[in-house]
């Protein structure tokens, strides 16, 4: 159970209350997804996935002292070893059912929540820096997990799912926290984990290629990221003036809800960032805004960062935090875990540690990068397997296109063979590259063959400490091989 959490008891009736015809009198002491959890008095949610049916460990859950469980239609209901509430697009209502469980936790506090192909980490760990700047707590929920300190905690997904959802916002409420920033995926938009969150703010990145192994086409997928927009809960939506999606996204937003755009090619957008200056040391430039203007510098790298930084400056001010303490804090302001991180050793080549995964965050990281690189470019990069892979192809063209050298190298293959991957990636590479399908040794590969004026992007894994090989997560770093590799250097 989260910190903050006090033991929780529920009568089921009023727990499923407008959501199911006929409920058994229970108590239901905890909410549980896997069977394997379950303890005496605690309700199962047999949830139908893509791999598994929960209906399946009925009788595991039963063995366990589960009080019931719910189900999505009547078929097992004479087969199953317990007491059964059937309830219609259940995967759907369980934010609903978790948020009553625990006290509907999102009501106690601010929710800003980030949602877009590229950018989301970023906005949401900046914008959670700039309340604690001022003195409020504020959790983070996405990719580096869940925290109240800003540190990367291990996360299967993006967005937990709805109990966990809601639990680590009871925790937090039972803190009173009264701040929260999180990520939310296209995943999780369309499965419904956080349908009835009590949201503030919406915030929107961008909307380029990724995901279409789920989703399918771009219509679908820029579909899944609107519903965050539609939310009846919102009081602000924050779009960037500078992606066209954003026309689209202001026509979703329910009457009433307050439209902030910010941006730097479009001069009508509320939130501008003018007389943008890009070096190694980071970001220069003039913020222009509804409640003042200020000129800022910043260490952060890229001009895709200043925009994220522009998100989050628009989501702090909205929010009611005063305007001189975040434009002082946005100078100490560091890079983001496995965002833009750069690795410094003297003498050595600058290594930057990047998550970009999709063909336009690698092209734009690159560019960043061939910008501000007095040497060559070189590209440590792969593809995840069992993802789109149409996205092959267009990540070696980013690199082709960018990077003096490459090495193309193994992401997270998951169950496809590494060099198939690789192969893919190979049918569109044009000048120089490399081949090393062992992770770890084409990053020293690429260290150890730069120089001093050199530039060397790790690009696809970011934050992550672990490979998926198989069906296995092996412990892995780019951020300590790379260190590694630059200590050796320097010895």
């Amino acid at each position: 159970m989260s910190p903050g959490v006090t033991a929780l008891q529920h009568s089921l009736p009023i727990l499923l209350e407008g959501l199911a015809a006929e409920v058994p009198a229970l108590d239901i002491a905890a909410l549980r997804l896997d069977s394997r959890q379950v303890e005496k008095g605690d309700l199962f949610i047999a949830l139908r996935g893509h791999a598994q049916d929960g209906r399946e460990f009925l009788a595991q859950a039963a063995a366990s002292g589960a009080a019931a469980a719910l189900v999505e239609d009547e078929l097992p209901l004479r087969l199953s070893p317990l007491p059964m509430v059937v309830i219609p697009n259940l995967r759907h209502r369980l934010c609903e059912i978790a948020g009553r469980f625990f006290r509907e936790p999102s009501r106690e506090m601010h929710i800003a929540a980030v949602t877009g192909t590229n950018g989301k980490t970023t906005v949401s760990q900046l914008f959670a820096r700039l309340v604690r700047s001022v003195g409020y707590d504020c959790g983070v929920i996405g990719t580096l997990g869940a925290s109240l300190d800003g540190g990367v905690h291990s996360s299967v997904h993006t967005t937990p799912d709805s109990i966990a959802l809601q639990e680590i916002l009871a925790g937090w409420a039972g803190q009173a926290v009264p701040f929260v920033s999180m990520e939310v995926s296209s995943h999780a938009l369309h499965q419904g984990r956080v349908n009835t969150l009590d949201i503030d703010t919406a915030i929107f990145t961008n909307l380029t290629r990724d995901h279409l192994d789920y989703h399918g086409d771009m219509q679908s997928y820029g579909e899944a990221k609107a519903r965050l927009f539609a939310f009846e809960s919102l009081r602000t939506a924050i779009l960037n003036a500078d992606d066209p999606f954003s026309r689209h996204l202001a026509q979703r937003v329910p009457t009433g809800v307050s439209v902030l755009r910010y941006g730097i090619e479009d001069s009508t957008a509320e939130v501008r960032l003018s007389h943008l200056k890009l070096s190694r040391a980071g970001l220069r430039f003039r913020f222009e805004s509804p409640w003042g203007e200020a000129t800022l510098t910043c260490p952060l790298l890229g001009k895709f960062n200043a925009v994220n930084l522009l998100a989050a400056l628009t989501a702090a001010l909205q929010a009611g935090l005063p305007f001189k303490a975040v434009m002082e804090a946005v100078e100490s302001l560091a890079s983001v875990p496995g965002r833009m991180e750069p690795l410094r050793v003297a003498g050595g080549p600058l290594v930057v540690i990047d998550y970009a995964h999709t063909p336009d965050a690698l092209r734009q990281v690159l560019l960043t990068l061939r910008e501000q690189c007095q040497g060559s470019l070189i590209a440590v990069f792969g593809c995840g397997g069992d993802r789109d892979r149409g996205k092959r192809p267009l990540m070696a063209e980013a690199v082709s296109a960018t990077a003096d050298r490459a090495v193309i190298t193994s992401d997270n293959p998951r169950s496809e063979e590494p060099l198939a991957i690789i192969a893919d990636i190979q049918a569109s590479m044009k000048g120089d590259y490399l081949v090393c399908a062992d992770r770890a040794e084409a990053i020293r590969l690429a260290i150890e063959s730069a120089g001093a004026k050199d530039c060397v992007l790790i690009a696809g894994k970011g934050h992550e400490d672990y490979q998926i090989v198989g069906q296995e997560r092996l412990p892995f770093s780019d951020t300590a091989v790379a260190q590694q590799a630059l200590a050796r250097l320097a010895a």
